[in-house]
């Protein structure tokens, strides 16, 4: 055989067997993004609040997301980053799921500095409505539900005693399948009087929503609201590497209330509209990435991620998709000298 195709064969063979190989690492270490949970200490360990935030104000977040549904977090993460934020309580708010509601609130006594407050995201393809200050829902959510589904489900949380609060119209209703007409949002008046309690005028670093702002105004100029209707900001926080706190609920609370801020003086606070809202949509980049650069592997662990595999462990090649990039470059450079020793072994 010649010895060129000869050479060129045995690197094909090479090439297979990296390829099955990296399918291995693939497999072991996965691609993925870095486990939140393995650094939190480090991530959530400074202090945050926007400037233009009163010192002594009482803020809420009535939007939040666990892993338990699309967000990154777990429940101890999620406490800890609102309380590095400045919160002074949140809701944990889920897709269509309570799952994590009875494991955040057994953290409670852990960290008396915030209110932990259960929750639930109402989500559809219509609208989204989060039911604050409940722990457990029981009725499958249907995804395009009629407009006496959504008004039966609104009906059944405030008979359970939650809080109802539309979330991000403006976010809703500038989604492709609203904007070609698939879905339609129920009207602001509709929804009022379904008897939803207040709206979500902020949601994380970019959805604003000032027409509720104006058609509220005008609604009690007119004398046309026939109860209080609060207004609010949610951080809707599900990955803080790409996302910052930018608003804050903050609750008017009366003097009497000031000592021991529960629950119950919340929600009385929410259907008496005692909010107002704190917005910041200057630019921040997120405190935990900026910690989380710090603890990535360098560029010489990547680059020799085998060698510091076979120190530490196939499990813990550093930058995941880079170490394993770094394999495969590894052992096509491996190839001619250990062609070479090979052909000299078996040549003698």
């Amino acid at each position: 055989m010649d010895p060129w195709l000869n050479w060129l064969i045995g690197f094909g063979v090479w090439i297979l067997c990296i390829v099955f190989f990296a399918a291995i690492v693939f497999l072991i270490v996965g691609i993925r993004e870095i486990p939140l949970k393995e650094i939190n200490n480090e991530l959530f360990g400074y202090k945050r609040r926007s400037d233009i935030l009163p010192k002594k104000g009482y803020f809420l977040d009535t939007h939040a997301h666990t892993l338990a549904s699309d967000g990154v977090l777990t429940p101890e993460q999620l406490i800890k980053w609102h309380i590095a934020n400045g919160y002074d309580a949140f809701v944990l708010t889920d897709h269509n799921t309570d799952k994590n509601n009875v494991p955040i609130l057994a953290l409670q006594d852990k960290y008396p500095e915030i209110l932990i407050i259960p929750g639930y995201e109402w989500t559809t393809m219509r609208i989204h409505i989060n039911f604050l200050g409940i722990k457990e829902w029981d009725e499958r959510v249907p995804m395009n539900p009629t407009d006496e589904q959504i008004r039966n489900a609104i009906r059944k949380a405030k008979e359970m005693g939650a809080i109802v609060q539309v979330d991000h119209i403006t976010w809703t209703i500038d989604q492709p399948s609203h904007r070609n007409g698939n879905y339609t949002h129920p009207t602001r008046d509709q929804l009022l009087e379904w008897g939803v309690d207040g709206f979500e005028i902020n949601n994380e670093m970019r959805w604003y929503d000032p027409k509720t702002i104006h058609w509220l105004e005008l609604k009690k100029q007119k004398n046309e609201l026939d109860r209080p209707i609060f207004i609010s900001t949610g951080t809707d926080v599900h990955n803080p590497l790409k996302e910052w706190a930018t608003g804050w609920t903050q609750i008017l609370l009366k003097e009497e209330e000031k000592n021991y801020p529960s629950w119950q003086i919340i929600k009385k606070a929410l259907l008496e509209a005692r909010t107002k809202i704190w917005v910041d949509h200057d630019y921040v980049e997120p405190p935990e990435l900026n910690r989380l650069k710090k603890s990535l592997p360098s560029n010489r662990k990547k680059i020799f991620a085998p060698f510091f595999a076979l120190k530490h462990g196939i499990t813990h090649i550093p930058g995941t998709l880079g170490g394993i990039i770094m394999y495969v470059f590894w052992f096509i450079v491996a190839y001619v000298p250990l062609r070479l020793i090979f052909a000299w072994i078996f040549s003698m």
